[in-house]
Parts: C-alpha cells; structure tokens; sequence
C-alpha cells in the first residue's frame, strides 16, 4: 500500500512539474514579446500621400532580444509583393530613417500596404502594417496654339511630333516620331488621322468634353472610360481629340480645316494642351 501511495504521489509530482514548466516557458514567451515594440513616425496606421512624392519615414525597435534585420515590402492588388529596403542591424535598440517614394497613382490601386517585418536573430519575425492611400496630383494643363497639319498629298509637312511640338514631313523623320499624320489619298482632304508612332486616339465631338477647364486626372479619366481609336475619321472643326502613347496624354483642339480645290494648301490647325 504504501508503495502505491508513493507511486501515486510520485507521479502526481511529475505531472504537476510538467505543467509548471510548460506555464513558466509560455509566461517567459509571453513576457520576452512584451519587451518588443515598433513605432514610427509619421504613427497613423493609415496614412494619405500624394502620388510621386518623396516621404521621410522613422522606425523606431526597441526588444530584449537581438534584433537581425528589418525588410518593408509594397504590398499592392494588381502587383506582386515588392521589397522597398531589407537592412541589416543586429540590435536591440535602434532607429532606422528611410526615405520612400509613393507609386502613381491608378483607379486599380489606389491603396497599397507596407509591411514592416522585423525579423530577430532567433527566426521569429514580427511585423506592423501601414495602409497608404495614393492622392492623386491634379494639374490643370496648359495650351499652345497655332499647330497645323497639312494634308499628306501637299508638299508640306503632313505629320506632327507631340513630344516636340512640331509638325514633321513623314519621310524624313523616324516613324517613332510621328505621332500622327494626316492620310489624305486625294485633292480631297480626308479628314484622317493615324499614329505611325503606335498611339491611340479618344475623339469627342464640340460641347462634349470641357476643353477650357482639362485638367491632367479629367482626361486620363475621359481616356480611359472611352473606346481607344488607332485612327480618328471625320474630323470636323471643334473636334477634341485625347492622344496617347505611353502613358503620356495630350489633348487637341481643331479650330481651323481647309479644304481647298488644290491640296497643296490643305491643312488642319489645332490648339494643343499638356501637362
């Protein structure tokens, strides 16, 4: 009997200090976490910043334990997860400054995450996230005046360079230069437009689109609701035409067509606004 008291007891003994032991490594667990905090300046969680603008971030890491890097990763909807700085710092006090530029602006991703992982010597990794809401950059655009585009059957020049803001003679410049020119087969001014250069084309027609007020975001937002043209047909006077290539936006005005008997004097002339 007193031998299966002992045992009994014995056993007791042992599980109870196997209890213990799993509570005090999971109290020492618990109380090494509570040492680490991360805290950045600017602090929101969420934060709103202008497109393309250069941002000064601080992180500050305090822990009791080593501290092996820090790595911030762009998390965006439409993209892949980009890591922006993987620094190494074996520490357990520091601060680290970071200069970050804030992606354009786009309907699809308007937001975007940055995550802070910081990643200690042992292999844990823990990690804050910031959401950043992308403001868009308005401008209003600005107008030059007096363009003209003859006809492709005179002997003048019948293309036009929107990067350089000239009008060009096809043949003698690359194709990479015409951004579009007239394609005129006849005495009869075709009223035609094509992009050699590769461009597309958003026509709208007199009262439809407000020229005078255009601003960068309204027409990158008419363009991209709009069905892109490799050609624009029947251009008539106060026709407005959105051109773009690349990502890069110009919006026309025609104010003047003449159509005369010969084509040597045939031209469009337009107004021409940018950013």
């Amino acid at each position: 009997m007193n031998y299966f008291h002992h045992s009994i007891k014995s056993r007791l003994t042992l599980a109870c200090f196997f209890v213990l032991s799993i509570f005090l490594i999971s109290c020492k667990k618990k109380s090494e976490d509570s040492f680490f905090y991360i805290e950045t300046n600017p602090s929101q969680l969420e934060q709103s910043h202008l497109e393309n603008s250069i941002q000064n971030l601080s992180i500050k890491l305090s822990s009791s334990k080593e501290i092996r890097s820090l790595r911030l990763s762009e998390k965006r909807s439409n993209a892949a997860t980009k890591i922006v700085l993987d620094t190494t710092l074996f520490s357990k006090q520091t601060t680290v400054f970071w200069d970050y530029k804030i992606p354009v602006y786009s309907k699809d991703a308007s937001q975007y995450y940055l995550d802070m992982d910081v990643i200690f010597s042992n292999g844990n990794i823990s990690t804050k996230r910031l959401i950043i809401n992308i403001v868009r950059k308005d401008i209003l655009l600005q107008e030059s005046a007096g363009y003209v585009l003859y006809s492709r059957m005179s002997s003048k020049a019948s293309g036009f360079d929107v990067n350089a803001l000239r009008a060009v003679s096809p043949g003698l410049v690359p194709i990479s230069s015409i951004s579009f020119k007239d394609s005129s087969t006849s005495n009869t001014l075709s009223r035609m437009w094509i992009s050699p250069a590769g461009g597309k084309f958003v026509r709208y027609r007199a009262g439809s689109f407000d020229y005078a007020n255009a601003t960068l975001a309204k027409v990158q937002d008419a363009y991209s609701a709009s069905i892109k043209q490799e050609l624009v047909s029947n251009i008539v006077e106060g026709d407005v035409i959105i051109y773009s290539q690349n990502s890069d936006y110009k919006l026309l005005r025609i104010t003047t067509i003449i159509d005369s008997d010969s084509s040597q004097n045939d031209m469009y002339v337009f107004s021409l606004k940018k950013p």
